[in-house]
């Protein structure tokens, strides 16, 4: 009886022990994906291995003020913010070179001399970043220089590597040292070389802030109404535009030194007819 009574309990028993809850990616290791991983860190052989450690950014000789940035996956958009910045999406890329710093006035004038680039509708000097130019000047200028505009997702890939950031350095808040943004008291950007505290895991500077960039991207892709008539950076029709002409649009993307932290926050973006030019505007080059 004490026997059969034994047996009665031990399912009871074994229903009543805790299961070993299994770890994410038990099966498959720690990842199988880039974005499995932290902050400057990729997946190989299902593991998370420091990019560093890894000699990718070693084997990949960039030319001069460029920096490598590797193919695969990466998290694209935010699940919060404006519409336009939305869904939260895991991204794809081929590598690419991205400038290091935005285009410098003193970059644009050497191709106005070469005649390869026409005068932006504003002036400046130095290593403050070229404004007042059309996306056609600023792709003129790209091509003058053996490069291109980067596509919008290259462009958030440069300032976000691999996981899902607010801004190019982290989550923490922006500061004068990281960004040029609306709290520092500018009058204008700042030199381009000045922002290095607010550099992303791949290098680039600049991308929070200081101008808004150009980008070869005509509209974002997950925004299913593509209407610019709901845009309000620069240029706002009066009337509804034929989603036939949208082509003439491009995204900016980067916030500018008006803007507040919001605004210059990795995932915002704005779409604007190709002929627009403003102080607030520039750009940065990519290559294949």
């Amino acid at each position: 009886m004490k026997f059969t009574t034994v047996l009665l309990l031990i399912p009871l028993i074994l229903s009543c022990t805790p299961k070993k809850k299994r770890k994410k990616n038990e099966f498959w290791g720690e990842c199988t994906v880039n974005i499995h991983c932290g902050t400057g860190k990729i997946c190989r052989d299902n593991k998370c291995v420091d990019m560093k450690k890894t000699g990718l950014e070693k084997s990949v000789k960039s030319p001069p003020g460029m920096v490598f940035i590797p193919a695969g996956e990466f998290i694209m958009g935010a699940n919060v913010g404006h519409p336009n910045e939305k869904p939260q999406i895991a991204q794809k890329t081929d590598s690419f070179y991205i400038d290091i710093h935005e285009v410098t006035w003193s970059d644009y004038s050497e191709c106005l001399k070469k005649g390869h680039c026409t005068p932006a509708s504003c002036s400046g000097s130095g290593k403050f970043p070229v404004s007042c130019v059309s996306w056609h000047q600023a792709q003129s200028y790209c091509n003058a220089v053996g490069k291109r505009l980067p596509t919008e997702e290259e462009w958030e890939k440069a300032a976000r590597s691999t996981d899902a950031r607010k801004y190019p350095w982290g989550d923490s808040s922006p500061d004068c040292k990281k960004a040029a943004y609306n709290r520092c008291n500018l009058n204008g950007p700042v030199a381009v070389d000045t922002l290095t505290d607010g550099k992303s895991i791949y290098g680039t500077v600049g991308q929070a802030g200081n101008v808004w960039e150009w980008t070869s991207t005509t509209l974002w892709p997950w925004d299913q109404r593509s209407d610019p008539e709901m845009l309000t950076a620069g240029y706002k029709p009066s009337r509804k535009i034929d989603k036939s002409k949208t082509s003439h649009f491009r995204v900016i993307r980067g916030g500018s030194w008006k803007e507040g932290p919001e605004g210059i926050r990795i995932t915002i973006k704005h779409l604007l007819k190709m002929d627009f030019s403003s102080p607030l505007i520039g750009f940065r080059c990519a290559k294949d």
